[in-house]
């Protein structure tokens, strides 16, 4: 489905300043700048004290882009109220926006433009930005030309103004003269009206640490309680480490979080670097790293099973710098000594990565649980968009490298953007978009969608990841390039969303996604207590209580898989599952994913069962009470004795199972039973007693039953049968006792048969 915004609507919404939207899920922006927003990991959120969040993003209206700008929207905590910025805040075309806090309430924004150097902007009340309305209080030194800015703040009253950026040309850069688009810093202790440094290459980025930089390598942050500034540098070609500095840029020390296995070797074979890197501080200044695993620039190396893009790895994975090292003789391949010191973080390394992790996937039975670091991964998603856990890795989708190049600048990933939010004392939430194969669209393009996890004990553990849009809203939408933070036990999102699978790519504006007019900048808002602070409570009864039973019932977490199964007791069938009333399902064996609380009733039935009698001879009586009975009914069958007949006994299975002419039993099963009868007649002293003929009426056959006595007569015993006109029809001589007429053959109606010297009617149908 394709989402088109007329003109006037558009117009509305730009010029529409510090409007308030409708709070939990709202249009921010639109843009017809596709997914530029956040190519490189930079600042472009700031939590306020107030509980109130900036968001900043780049946008367009315009296809030629002359209004590119950056917006910054708002979003309102105590009011679960969203804001508007209506269009770009600066009165020049820039790109690539980072902001942070200046002084009380202000905010700086660092952008740049698309014909020189990196601008500057302060908006000294962070309520009241008028679109159009900032020009630039500095423009860097553009000797390099720096570009793709990173941007913070720090000093008691929050001016000294510090910026981070590669500089975007092959020029030699003292301190970085071998390397390809080095990092570059300034600094301003006075509000941006002078820079005391300007184009320094810092501590451990020059020539000896990398010889390769570019865009998605720097992240800035700080922690408020020390006045620390922090910048995160990450790429293929260095190691992972975080620069930190305790005197506003004087000095600078490092912690690495990941050991490159060769800095300067043959990148290209590079596919496991942390990418996309997301880091946080704890209350006792230990490090937290998520990263987007297997984020990759080059081709990775033929695996062990010969192909290029393994579908077994990639995802999010996490680290702090207190965790213990898991090469314990657990590791897939064999314990790896590691690099640990007593009384020193570990930090991972090649080793770690490549064997303990990566080529663990080849082994059998290895799902992605067997490492706890690996908190996010390409999953299949159930029907119900809920993630549904597969047994082994053979079961995760496979998605190739066609499929991912059709992604533009973030196709190297599966899950990308990776955020890590501080949700409390040692509480986490971490946030990625995930690629999968259940969100694609008629044309094969995959769609990316919002996944997190949540730690309770400092990292130490993570819950299953959860779906968060997993709603129809989203369906055919596309959310990359997230933002998060935590406010109020709330997470709070500002993503990227299109409505059409693949992206504008690198170079024109239709190139990849040939629908420019359907991108938004969308605010979300989700309640932490349902997806991980809550349990839910199943609960599961049987109806009519003794008809059977239920398990499974419980507590579960959000996105939990629940299977209720009914057990019918003995002579029970069960009927279906119903939750307020309606059905649910009809199979005993019932699973779903747990959303919220839920009480669910199993309906069983007793069974039905046939009883069904008979008597022999059939003519000398007839039985009465057989039928339909449920389990344990008593059923009572009682014969009907016809003249000169005695009930004998009742058998089944030609077992005799009772003597009484009245029977009863309790009904468990299907059961057919014969009355067994005898002829009361004497023979001896009634030489002329009559014969029997049965059935009448009848269609078939008739069969004539003689008392033995009469069969040794000298004179054989004859039959006939006459029409009512006197014609003999059918005639014979008696030779068994038992002997057998057919008389199908004759028409309907009333006959007469004679047998010796009796004569009675027989009726045909």
């Amino acid at each position: 489905m394709k989402h088109f915004i007329n003109k006037t609507l558009l117009l509305l919404l730009l010029v529409s300043t510090a409007k308030a939207q409708n709070s939990k899920n709202d249009i921010l922006d639109y843009t017809t700048y596709d997914w530029q927003s956040n190519y490189a990991a930079r600042n472009l959120t700031k939590i306020w004290p107030s509980g109130k969040i900036n968001f900043a993003f780049t946008i367009a209206s315009n296809a030629d882009f002359s209004d590119r700008g950056t917006a910054i929207c708002a979003y309102d905590a105590d009011s679960d109220t969203w804001f508007s910025s209506g269009g770009r805040i600066e009165n020049e075309t820039t790109g690539f926006g980072s902001i942070a806090q200046y002084g009380e309430n202000g905010l700086v924004i660092a952008a740049h433009t698309s014909t020189d150097c990196t601008r500057v902007y302060i908006a000294p009340d962070k309520d009241n930005i008028t679109p159009n309305s900032l020009s630039p209080v500095s423009v860097l030194d553009n000797t390099y030309k720096p570009c793709y800015p990173a941007v913070m703040t720090s000093g008691t009253n929050r001016n000294i103004i510090h910026v981070a950026a590669n500089a975007n040309s092959y020029f030699n850069v003292p301190g970085a003269e071998n390397a390809t688009f080095p990092m570059i810093y300034f600094r301003s202790t006075d509000g941006g009206q002078t820079w005391d440094k300007q184009n320094i290459v810092l501590p451990y980025t020059g020539d000896d640490y990398c010889v390769y930089w570019r865009t998605n390598t720097c992240y800035w942050m700080e922690t408020t309680e020390d006045n620390c500034l922090a910048l995160v540098v990450n790429n293929p070609f260095c190691d992972g480490m975080v620069l930190y500095s305790y005197d506003d840029g004087d000095t600078w020390q490092r912690k690495v979080f990941y050991k490159h296995p060769n800095p300067f070797g043959n990148f290209n074979q590079m596919t496991i670097y942390p990418r996309w890197t997301s880091c946080q501080w704890d209350d006792q200044q230990h490090l937290h790293v998520l990263y987007e695993y297997n984020g990759h620039t080059g081709q990775p190396e033929p695996g062990p099973e010969g192909n290029f893009f393994y579908r077994y790895i990639g995802g999010v994975a996490y680290w702090n710098e207190t965790m213990p090292y898991r090469g314990d003789g657990t590791s897939a391949i064999s314990a790896i000594p590691g690099n640990l010191v007593p009384g020193e973080p570990f930090v991972m390394d090649s080793a770690y990565l490549m064997q303990d992790i990566h080529r663990s996937w080849f082994l059998p039975n290895r799902t992605h649980d067997f490492w706890p670091e690996y908190i996010g991964y390409c999953t299949p998603l159930d029907n119900d968009g809920f993630v549904d856990e597969p047994e082994n890795i053979d079961n995760f989708p496979l998605l190739n490298q066609d499929e991912r190049y059709l992604h533009g600048n973030y196709w190297n990933g599966i899950c990308s953007f990776p955020v890590l939010c501080k949700a409390g004392n040692n509480e986490w939430v971490a946030v990625w978009c995930g690629l999968d194969e259940n969100h694609r669209d008629d044309d094969h393009y995959y769609y990316y969608h919002i996944f997190a996890s949540f730690s309770a004990d400092n990292g130490n553990t993570w819950t299953r990841q959860v779906h968060l849009t997993n709603s129809s809203e989203f369906n055919n939408r596309e959310l990359v390039y997230l933002q998060a933070a935590v406010v109020n036990n709330k997470l709070i999102i500002a993503v990227e969303e299109d409505g059409e699978g693949g992206t504008f790519g690198g170079g024109g504006a239709n190139e990849g996604d040939q629908n420019p007019n359907d991108c938004f900048y969308h605010g979300l808002t989700f309640d932490l207590d349902k997806y991980f602070h809550n349990e839910y409570t199943i609960t599961a009864s049987p109806a009519p209580l003794g008809y059977g039973s239920v398990i499974g019932a419980g507590t579960y977490s959000y996105g939990q898989a629940c299977t209720l199964t009914a057990i019918p007791s003995t002579g029970c069938t069960f009927v279906n599952w119903t939750r307020n009333d309606t059905v649910v399902s009809t199979d005993p064996s019932y699973t779903f994913h747990v959303a919220n609380d839920g009480s669910y009733v199993a309906h069983f039935d007793l069974i039905n069962y046939n009883i069904t009698a008979t008597v022999f001879p059939g003519y000398g009586g007839a039985v009465i009470g057989a039928g339909t009975y449920t389990y344990g009914q008593t059923a009572t069958l009682t014969v009907n004795l016809y003249s000169n007949y005695a009930f004998e006994n009742w058998t089944e299975n030609n077992e005799i199972v009772s003597t009484d002419p009245s029977y009863s039993f309790k009904v468990t099963g299907n059961r057919h039973l014969v009355a067994h009868l005898v002829n009361t007649v004497n023979v001896a002293e009634n030489e002329e007693a009559e014969l029997l003929y049965y059935p009448n009426p009848t269609n078939g056959t008739i069969t004539l039953e003689s008392p033995n006595t009469l069969l040794q007569q000298e004179q054989p015993l004859m039959y006939r049968i006459t029409n009512t006109m006197g014609q003999t029809l059918i005639s014979g001589q008696i030779v068994s006792q038992k002997q057998q007429i057919k008389v199908s053959d004759l028409p309907a109606g009333m006959y007469f048969i004679t047998i010796g010297e009796t004569t009675g009617k027989l009726f045909i149908y």
